[in-house]
């Protein structure tokens, strides 16, 4: 990176507030609120591995699909913060309306 498009992008980041929704506390699986936080995200396809603040490692992986950052991720992070796939699809079924007929 240059230096003039560093000191833009530092002056911007002094002026604009800045959203990091990665670290906002969650209150699933227990009962204080708990802050995720990665240390290190790899991306090593078809993996997805981040490493946390708090020293726990989550893997997780496609099976039959295209890779994807994103997605790799964004599951990564929901198997962190429910304890697991299975945790977060009970909780979607929870929350999903049923359609009346």
């Amino acid at each position: 990176m240059t230096d003039k498009i560093y000191e833009k992008v530092m002056k911007e980041m002094q002026t604009k507030p800045m959203y990091f929704p990665i670290s906002y506390d969650c209150t699933w699986g227990g009962n204080k609120p708990k802050k995720y936080i990665p240390k290190q995200v790899i991306f090593n396809p078809p993996a997805t591995i981040v490493i946390w603040k708090d020293g726990t490692k989550t893997i997780v992986k496609c099976y039959n699909e295209d890779f994807d950052f994103e997605k790799g991720f964004a599951m990564a992070y929901l198997k962190k913060v429910f304890g697991g796939r299975n945790q977060y699809m009970e909780y979607i079924k929870s929350a999903t309306r049923q359609e009346k007929k």
